[in-house]
């Protein structure tokens, strides 16, 4: 029930399946279930490693990352396909609790440097979403983050190919990748050749962030 790279473990698809149906159907009833999917290297079809190992330091960078959220027996993770990672917890869950994993996910992937340097800030989608115990239903679940996914990477897709956005992109990367260093939108913008003004305006729109 394990697929393994180096001495990372993480539970595969047909055994987080086994276990998180056995989960949901052992649960007292009205009982809360976080369900999360992460889909990674979107994108990648022209990204060519070196070596072997260079990808697996990727792998086990991201399974470090979803073992860190499991902390006990109500929370479990596993790798479903080659780039699609799930989480799923049960029991009484605060309201927030899938809003604030799925934050921290997406941060610790932001300042995961290994993956980011191959792959980009854009190359992953995390959702995660609440339902009850009473009508979970895994196959139905997955299908429909799956959906949720796609159009997510169809809509990054068709921003690839609005005005600047690969600069841009490629220059939040370096961002991201030179966290000790000051970056100052000022000078951020003249890299660009844009006015302050109309550097901000574009890199809130593209990233949601200022």
């Amino acid at each position: 029930e394990w697929s393994c790279f180096n001495a990372m473990r993480i539970i595969n698809r047909s055994g987080f399946e086994s276990a998180v149906k056995r989960a949901a159907s052992s649960a007292p009833a009205g009982s809360s279930i976080c369900f999360l999917l992460l889909k990674t290297e979107l994108f990648s079809e022209n990204i060519q490693f070196e070596n072997h190992e260079s990808r697996l330091v990727t792998l086990n960078e991201i399974a470090g990352i979803m073992k860190s959220l499991s902390g006990n027996r109500n929370e479990l993770c596993g790798r479903i396909s080659e780039n699609t990672y799930a989480f799923a917890a049960f029991g009484n869950l605060p309201d927030n609790y899938c809003e604030n994993l799925t934050d921290r996910i997406n941060c610790m992937l932001l300042h995961a440097s290994s993956y980011i340097s191959e792959y980009g800030t854009n190359s992953f989608v995390c959702i995660s979403d609440t339902c009850s115990s009473d009508d979970f239903n895994y196959d139905s679940i997955v299908a429909e983050m799956n959906e949720r996914i796609k159009a997510e990477a169809a809509a990054r897709t068709a921003q690839q190919r609005q005005p600047h956005f690969s600069e841009f992109q490629n220059l939040r990367d370096s961002i991201y990748l030179d966290p000790s260093e000051a970056h100052y939108s000022d000078e951020l913008c003249q890299k660009l050749c844009l006015s302050s003004g109309y550097f901000r305006n574009i890199y809130k729109k593209y990233f949601g962030i200022s």
